[in-house]
């Protein structure tokens, strides 16, 4: 008898110092080699796996938002709620819309700035808030997304997250683009210009598409002259400018990127919108080291310069010191 529980009690440590290694390992890995294990290699981190057939349902809790809100707005007539959350006076509803900031690449979920909001949120008041950001959506995808929103479910306030890339539109999203009045208006004042598509990759780089795989240098280089482009491009312009008039502005936070932010700053303010900056972030005595090196702490990695988990963190810091100290905001 002694024999049998001396025998479960070493099958016991070991079974638990190996979990313990092996969560020690990838923590390790994670913090150290994150370019060598996770990049475009984990799911859980957003990516977009190559050679790996994935569909958006496999990401999870990540997409959960924006498979419901197709599926709830393809049946308005019938709906009684969306997202498993109904329309009361207790819960304060946040939609966040973006690209692959919002989404989060290259961090895990429960990291990302939504995330973080509605836990800080949550504190102080029962919060939802509802992840909707893409990777590779321009702004007037958020322009279509937020038609969307507004026709199915009541939210309290809107948060847009722009980067400096959103002026490049989604190649394979032009028949969307083409039925939206802002397309054809612009198109219209500029008939002789072609927008700036997202750059798709060719055969030889290692991804099909922005959203695919690791891109090769070659690529980024291709990438970074779209991007470019897209900013000297009357057309491109033409339909930023539009699709920000457009967006609301008495329940609504632009949050916007270091990069050309004195532009969507002046344009932004023009038309009475509320702008905060990833750079109010200097301002939070927190923060403060971490801006000493922002490209060790507020970049996921070497290869990867979307935000990390400490750079979501302070994003959902600065948002939440708004909403709860401006009255505007309804809180």
């Amino acid at each position: 008898m002694k024999l049998t529980k001396k025998k479960l009690l070493l099958v016991l440590v070991g079974v638990c110092s190996t979990i313990l290694s092996i969560w020690l390992t990838t923590i390790l890995a994670e913090k150290f080699f994150f370019d060598k294990f996770f990049y475009y290699k984990s799911i859980k981190h957003g990516y977009w796996v190559p050679d790996k057939k994935i569909s958006f349902a496999d990401f999870g809790k990540r997409a959960k938002d924006l498979l419901q809100l197709e599926q709830d707005y393809g049946s308005l007539d019938t709906k009684e709620d969306i997202l498993g959350v109904q329309d009361d006076t207790e819960t304060y509803t946040i939609a966040i819309i973006g690209d692959s900031f919002v989404w989060g690449q290259g961090v895990r979920f429960e990291d990302t700035i939504s995330q973080q909001l509605e836990k800080k949120m949550n504190q102080y008041r029962k919060t939802t808030v509802l992840s909707l950001g893409y990777s590779g959506d321009s702004v007037l995808d958020y322009i279509i997304r937020f038609n969307k929103i507004k026709q199915t479910y009541p939210v309290d306030l809107y948060i847009f997250v722009l980067v400096d890339n959103d002026l490049m539109l989604a190649d394979y999203n032009k028949k969307k683009y083409e039925q939206t009045t802002i397309y054809r208006d612009c198109q219209k004042r500029f008939p002789e210009q072609k927008p700036v598509y997202s750059l798709l990759v060719k055969e030889g780089d290692a991804q099909k598409n922005i959203n695919g795989a690791a891109a090769s240098d070659s690529y980024i280089k291709r990438y970074v002259e779209r991007r470019e482009q897209s900013w000297q491009s009357e057309l491109n312009l033409c339909i930023l400018d539009q699709s920000l008039q457009a967006l609301p502005t008495d329940n609504a936070i632009f949050f916007i990127s270091q990069i050309f932010d004195n532009y969507y700053k002046e344009h932004l303010k023009m038309n009475d919108k509320k702008v905060l900056s990833s750079t109010d972030g200097r301002t939070l005595n927190e923060y403060e080291r971490y801006w000493e090196d922002p490209y060790k702490y507020l970049e996921v990695s070497q290869n990867d310069s979307h935000p990390s988990k400490i750079a979501h963190r302070m994003f959902a810091d600065i948002l939440s010191k708004e909403i709860l100290t401006n009255p505007k905001w309804g809180w």
